[in-house]
């Protein structure tokens, strides 16, 4: 599902103080599962949840208290989501979830990061909300109405971005600044890999900046919508519409990698970690590579959308 048929319309301020009121309740689920070992830990649509430890034998879906999550990632050593109706699920085992809600459903949050002591999530309307303790929520003030859908951090400063080519920088999370940006195009997902900042979106667009500002246009091989970057192995990848993948060993020029896998599927999300790179989007569509050029497609035991990716290590802090 593009990402432009999946977002809601730009919410008012008084949404926003509404999500800022009600992100401070906290569910009561309780965690009841004790089993903790590395995982990849998938997320997607309807709340479901795919849990593997080698990348290949995936769990049967688990189902959230969220209908819609948008994104998972490890924060502050444990596994956090974020998605629809401004929902905030924590878990340590990612069986077992408790929740930090909005009751708006006009409300989305599209990504999430923990960095220099503070949780940050990102979403519509230009709205950014961070907590120091996942109970008591700030909303930053962004000076743009924009659609955010991704949020990363290097070298001392977030990154996040979204619509409209947009790009905004913060040093603590709460203060923020546009940043002149050199396109138009959406912004699909930034991420800071091997030392430096990539964004990537609609109309194959690949940006790249040092330091998160003086933003440069790379060449790039493909005209499709781009989501998901990763780096590993001596290689950066890139995924995105109609089955695309893109690598590079420079994260500067970029070429089409010719693999096996279904044709015309949007890939969402990637992630390299236990030495192999991990792709999943639309139709149940998981796959691994060891070095980003020869793919596998596994058996992920479900046809649902599958939207964000992360590998959780419990012996490991963020």
């Amino acid at each position: 599902m593009r990402a432009s048929s999946r977002y809601l319309s730009a919410i008012s301020a008084g949404f926003l103080a509404l999500l800022l009121s009600s992100c401070s309740l906290l569910g009561t689920k309780k965690i009841t599962e004790s089993a903790i070992t590395n995982k990849y830990v998938v997320i997607g649509d309807n709340g479901v949840t795919k849990i593997s430890e080698d990348g290949k034998i995936w769990s049967n879906d688990n189902s959230s208290e969220s209908s819609l999550w948008n994104a998972v990632t490890v924060a502050n050593g444990q596994l956090l989501a974020v998605g629809m109706n401004g929902a905030v699920s924590y878990s340590t085992n990612a069986m077992n979830w408790s929740d930090v809600y909005s009751q708006d459903h006009r409300v989305w949050l599209y990504d999430v990061i923990f960095a220099n002591s503070r949780y940050v999530a990102v979403g519509v309307g230009g709205l950014i909300v961070s907590s120091a303790n996942l109970r008591d929520w700030q909303q930053a003030t962004t000076n743009t109405k924009s659609w955010l859908t991704s949020i990363s951090y290097g070298h001392g400063v977030f990154i996040s971005s979204g619509a409209g080519g947009t790009l905004l920088k913060s040093y603590d999370g709460l203060a923020w600044q546009l940043e002149s940006s050199p396109t138009q195009e959406w912004l699909s997902t930034v991420r800071f890999v091997n030392n430096k900042f990539l964004a990537v979106g609609s109309s194959g667009a690949i940006l790249n900046s040092d330091g998160g500002e003086s933003w440069q246009i790379l060449s790039s091989p493909t005209r499709n919508w781009l989501y998901g970057v990763s780096y590993g192995a001596g290689r950066y990848v890139i995924v995105g519409d109609n089955s695309t993948i893109l690598s590079s060993v420079d994260g500067r020029s970029w070429a089409v990698v010719r693999h096996k896998l279904p044709k015309h599927i949007t890939l969402r999300s990637i992630i390299y970690a236990d030495n192999q790179f991990v792709i999943v989007g639309a139709h149940g569509l998981i796959a691994t590579s060891h070095d980003g050029l020869s793919w596998q497609k596994q058996k992920s035991e479900t046809k649902r959308g599958l939207y964000s990716i992360t590998y959780y290590n419990p012996e490991v802090a963020p």
